[in-house]
């Protein structure tokens, strides 16, 4: 994405191609703790519906594990939105931490 379409994307409303993304949808009675658990940034609580949160999981050093981004569908639905050469992983991630 170009500066310009960045700023447009900020500022305004744009379209993104995200084939090329690793997307998980998240969903249950749990899905939001356990997101909450793995996410440096808040996620749950009070995020509205839509609204997309840039985060990190971390491992058990406090290291990086994954950077991602995850969207509130609902008040117990949430899409994970991850690099297509990470996403394999980020999943088995969240799989072995549930």
């Amino acid at each position: 994405v170009s500066n310009a379409e960045h700023l447009e994307l900020s500022e305004s409303v744009g379209m993104i191609n995200l084939s090329h993304f690793a997307i998980y949808d998240i969903a249950g009675p749990d899905a939001e703790s356990l997101l909450e658990y793995l996410s440096v940034a808040r996620v749950g609580g009070p995020t509205p519906v839509g609204k997309g949160v840039y985060t990190h999981f971390l491992d058990e050093n406090g290291g990086i594990k994954a950077d991602l981004t995850i969207v509130r569908l609902d008040a117990t639905s949430f899409r994970v939105i991850c690099g297509g050469d990470t996403g394999h992983r980020d999943l088995v991630w969240i799989q072995r931490m549930a």
